[in-house]
């Protein structure tokens, strides 16, 4: 089978001379690979996909396997390897994929010379201790996922300052230290169109009042901070499609929210209570609710307030004349339809975009 090009094994060991298997190969795509390094007499010059997803590799080649064509390497899952491969082999390397590799623990500096990298995904590395300074030289990377890198000692500030490529950014359950997340928040390159900081312990006090060099965002996502009020840079995106809050639970008020053209999630926001948005924009996009039973005012959309608030001459047409013989009532919020605690009675002011 000397012309064969694409080989698809899954949980296969194989006895005998690695030497024989073919050598035009373009893509192997070998799943749970049984042993802890390839053998230095499997030839992959040919090759330009290598997937070994769920492998027991601890080192990808114990010497140096040569792979000049080598576009895409997959390693996800390989929870023994400790160390990859020296990249000044495969110096063609465009997508490197090392998800959940929860041994390794640093990358090899010679990734700072990989000229076509544009996708780098090193989400859930958890033992990953820090990632080459010289990483800054990698000019044509686009997407950059470090999700789920707790253990990541310094987060590389310089380094995103370097990337004039980078549109994708994911340092999701990294936390920043306060004293300099905001400097960390600062350096994020203008290219930029999505960046998630989900879980990164930033609160209102972290984020700078200006981040015009983000102008080009268009999704952001900082699900799970202890944030309480809209950070004031948001104001100044004009171009989000997506906007997220997800179980910001000490979330109070979003005030000053601008356009978000497509989704805006606050679902989890149990704290919430007041929504309103940057003049003259009005509700847009669609909105992704849940537990939002604290929220009490939605501009354009509804207000409750107790009904002693509302101006005397409703109170009379609707002949509530003696308030405070009223009782407590229990009632459904208006947009969440929980059943609320006994309160006193409350009126609902609607509110027509017409």
């Amino acid at each position: 089978m000397q012309k064969l090009k694409l080989l698809c094994l899954r949980h296969v060991r194989l006895d005998g001379c690695y030497a024989k298997l073919p050598t035009r190969l373009r893509w192997l795509c070998w799943l749970e690979f049984p042993l802890d390094s390839i053998p230095v007499d499997f030839s992959l010059e040919k090759l330009v996909v290598l997937e070994m997803q769920y492998s027991n590799l601890r080192q990808l080649c114990k010497r140096a396997n040569f792979l000049p064509s080598l576009k895409i390497l997959d390693v996800s899952h390989s929870y023994g390897l400790t160390e990859i491969i020296d990249f000044s082999l495969c110096p063609k390397l465009e997508e490197l994929i090392l998800v959940d590799c929860t041994s390794l623990i640093d990358v090899h500096e010679s990734i700072g010379n990989l000229e076509r990298l544009v996708y780098l995904n090193m989400t859930d590395c958890k033992n990953l201790r820090m990632l080459p300074k010289n990483m800054c030289m990698l000019k044509s990377l686009e997407t950059l996922i470090l999700s789920g890198c707790s253990n990541l000692g310094e987060f590389p500030v310089e380094m995103m300052k370097e990337m004039e490529s980078l549109g994708v950014l994911a340092t999701d359950g990294i936390p920043l230290r306060p004293e300099r997340s905001s400097t960390i928040l600062s350096s994020f390159p203008c290219s930029l169109v999505e960046l998630s900081l989900k879980g990164c312990n930033l609160s209102d006090d972290v984020f700078p009042t200006d981040l015009s060099n983000l102008s080009y965002l268009r999704s952001l996502h900082l699900d799970g901070n202890p944030i309480c009020n809209l950070p004031v840079f948001i104001q100044g995106l004009r171009r989000l499609d997506h906007l997220s809050f997800e179980d910001c639970n000490r979330l109070e008020s979003l005030v000053g929210l601008p356009k978000v053209h497509q989704t805006t999630i606050i679902a989890g926001c149990i704290s919430l209570r007041k929504i309103k948005y940057l003049p003259p924009e009005r509700r847009s996009g669609m909105y992704m609710v849940h537990d939002n039973y604290n929220l009490v005012e939605w501009e354009h959309k509804y207000k409750i307030e107790p009904i002693d608030r509302v101006d005397v001459e409703i109170i009379k047409l609707l002949g509530l004349c003696n308030l405070e013989s009223m009782p407590a009532v229990r009632m459904r919020h208006p947009f969440t339809d929980r059943v609320l605690k006994k309160v006193p009675v409350q009126v609902r002011l609607s509110f027509s975009l017409s």
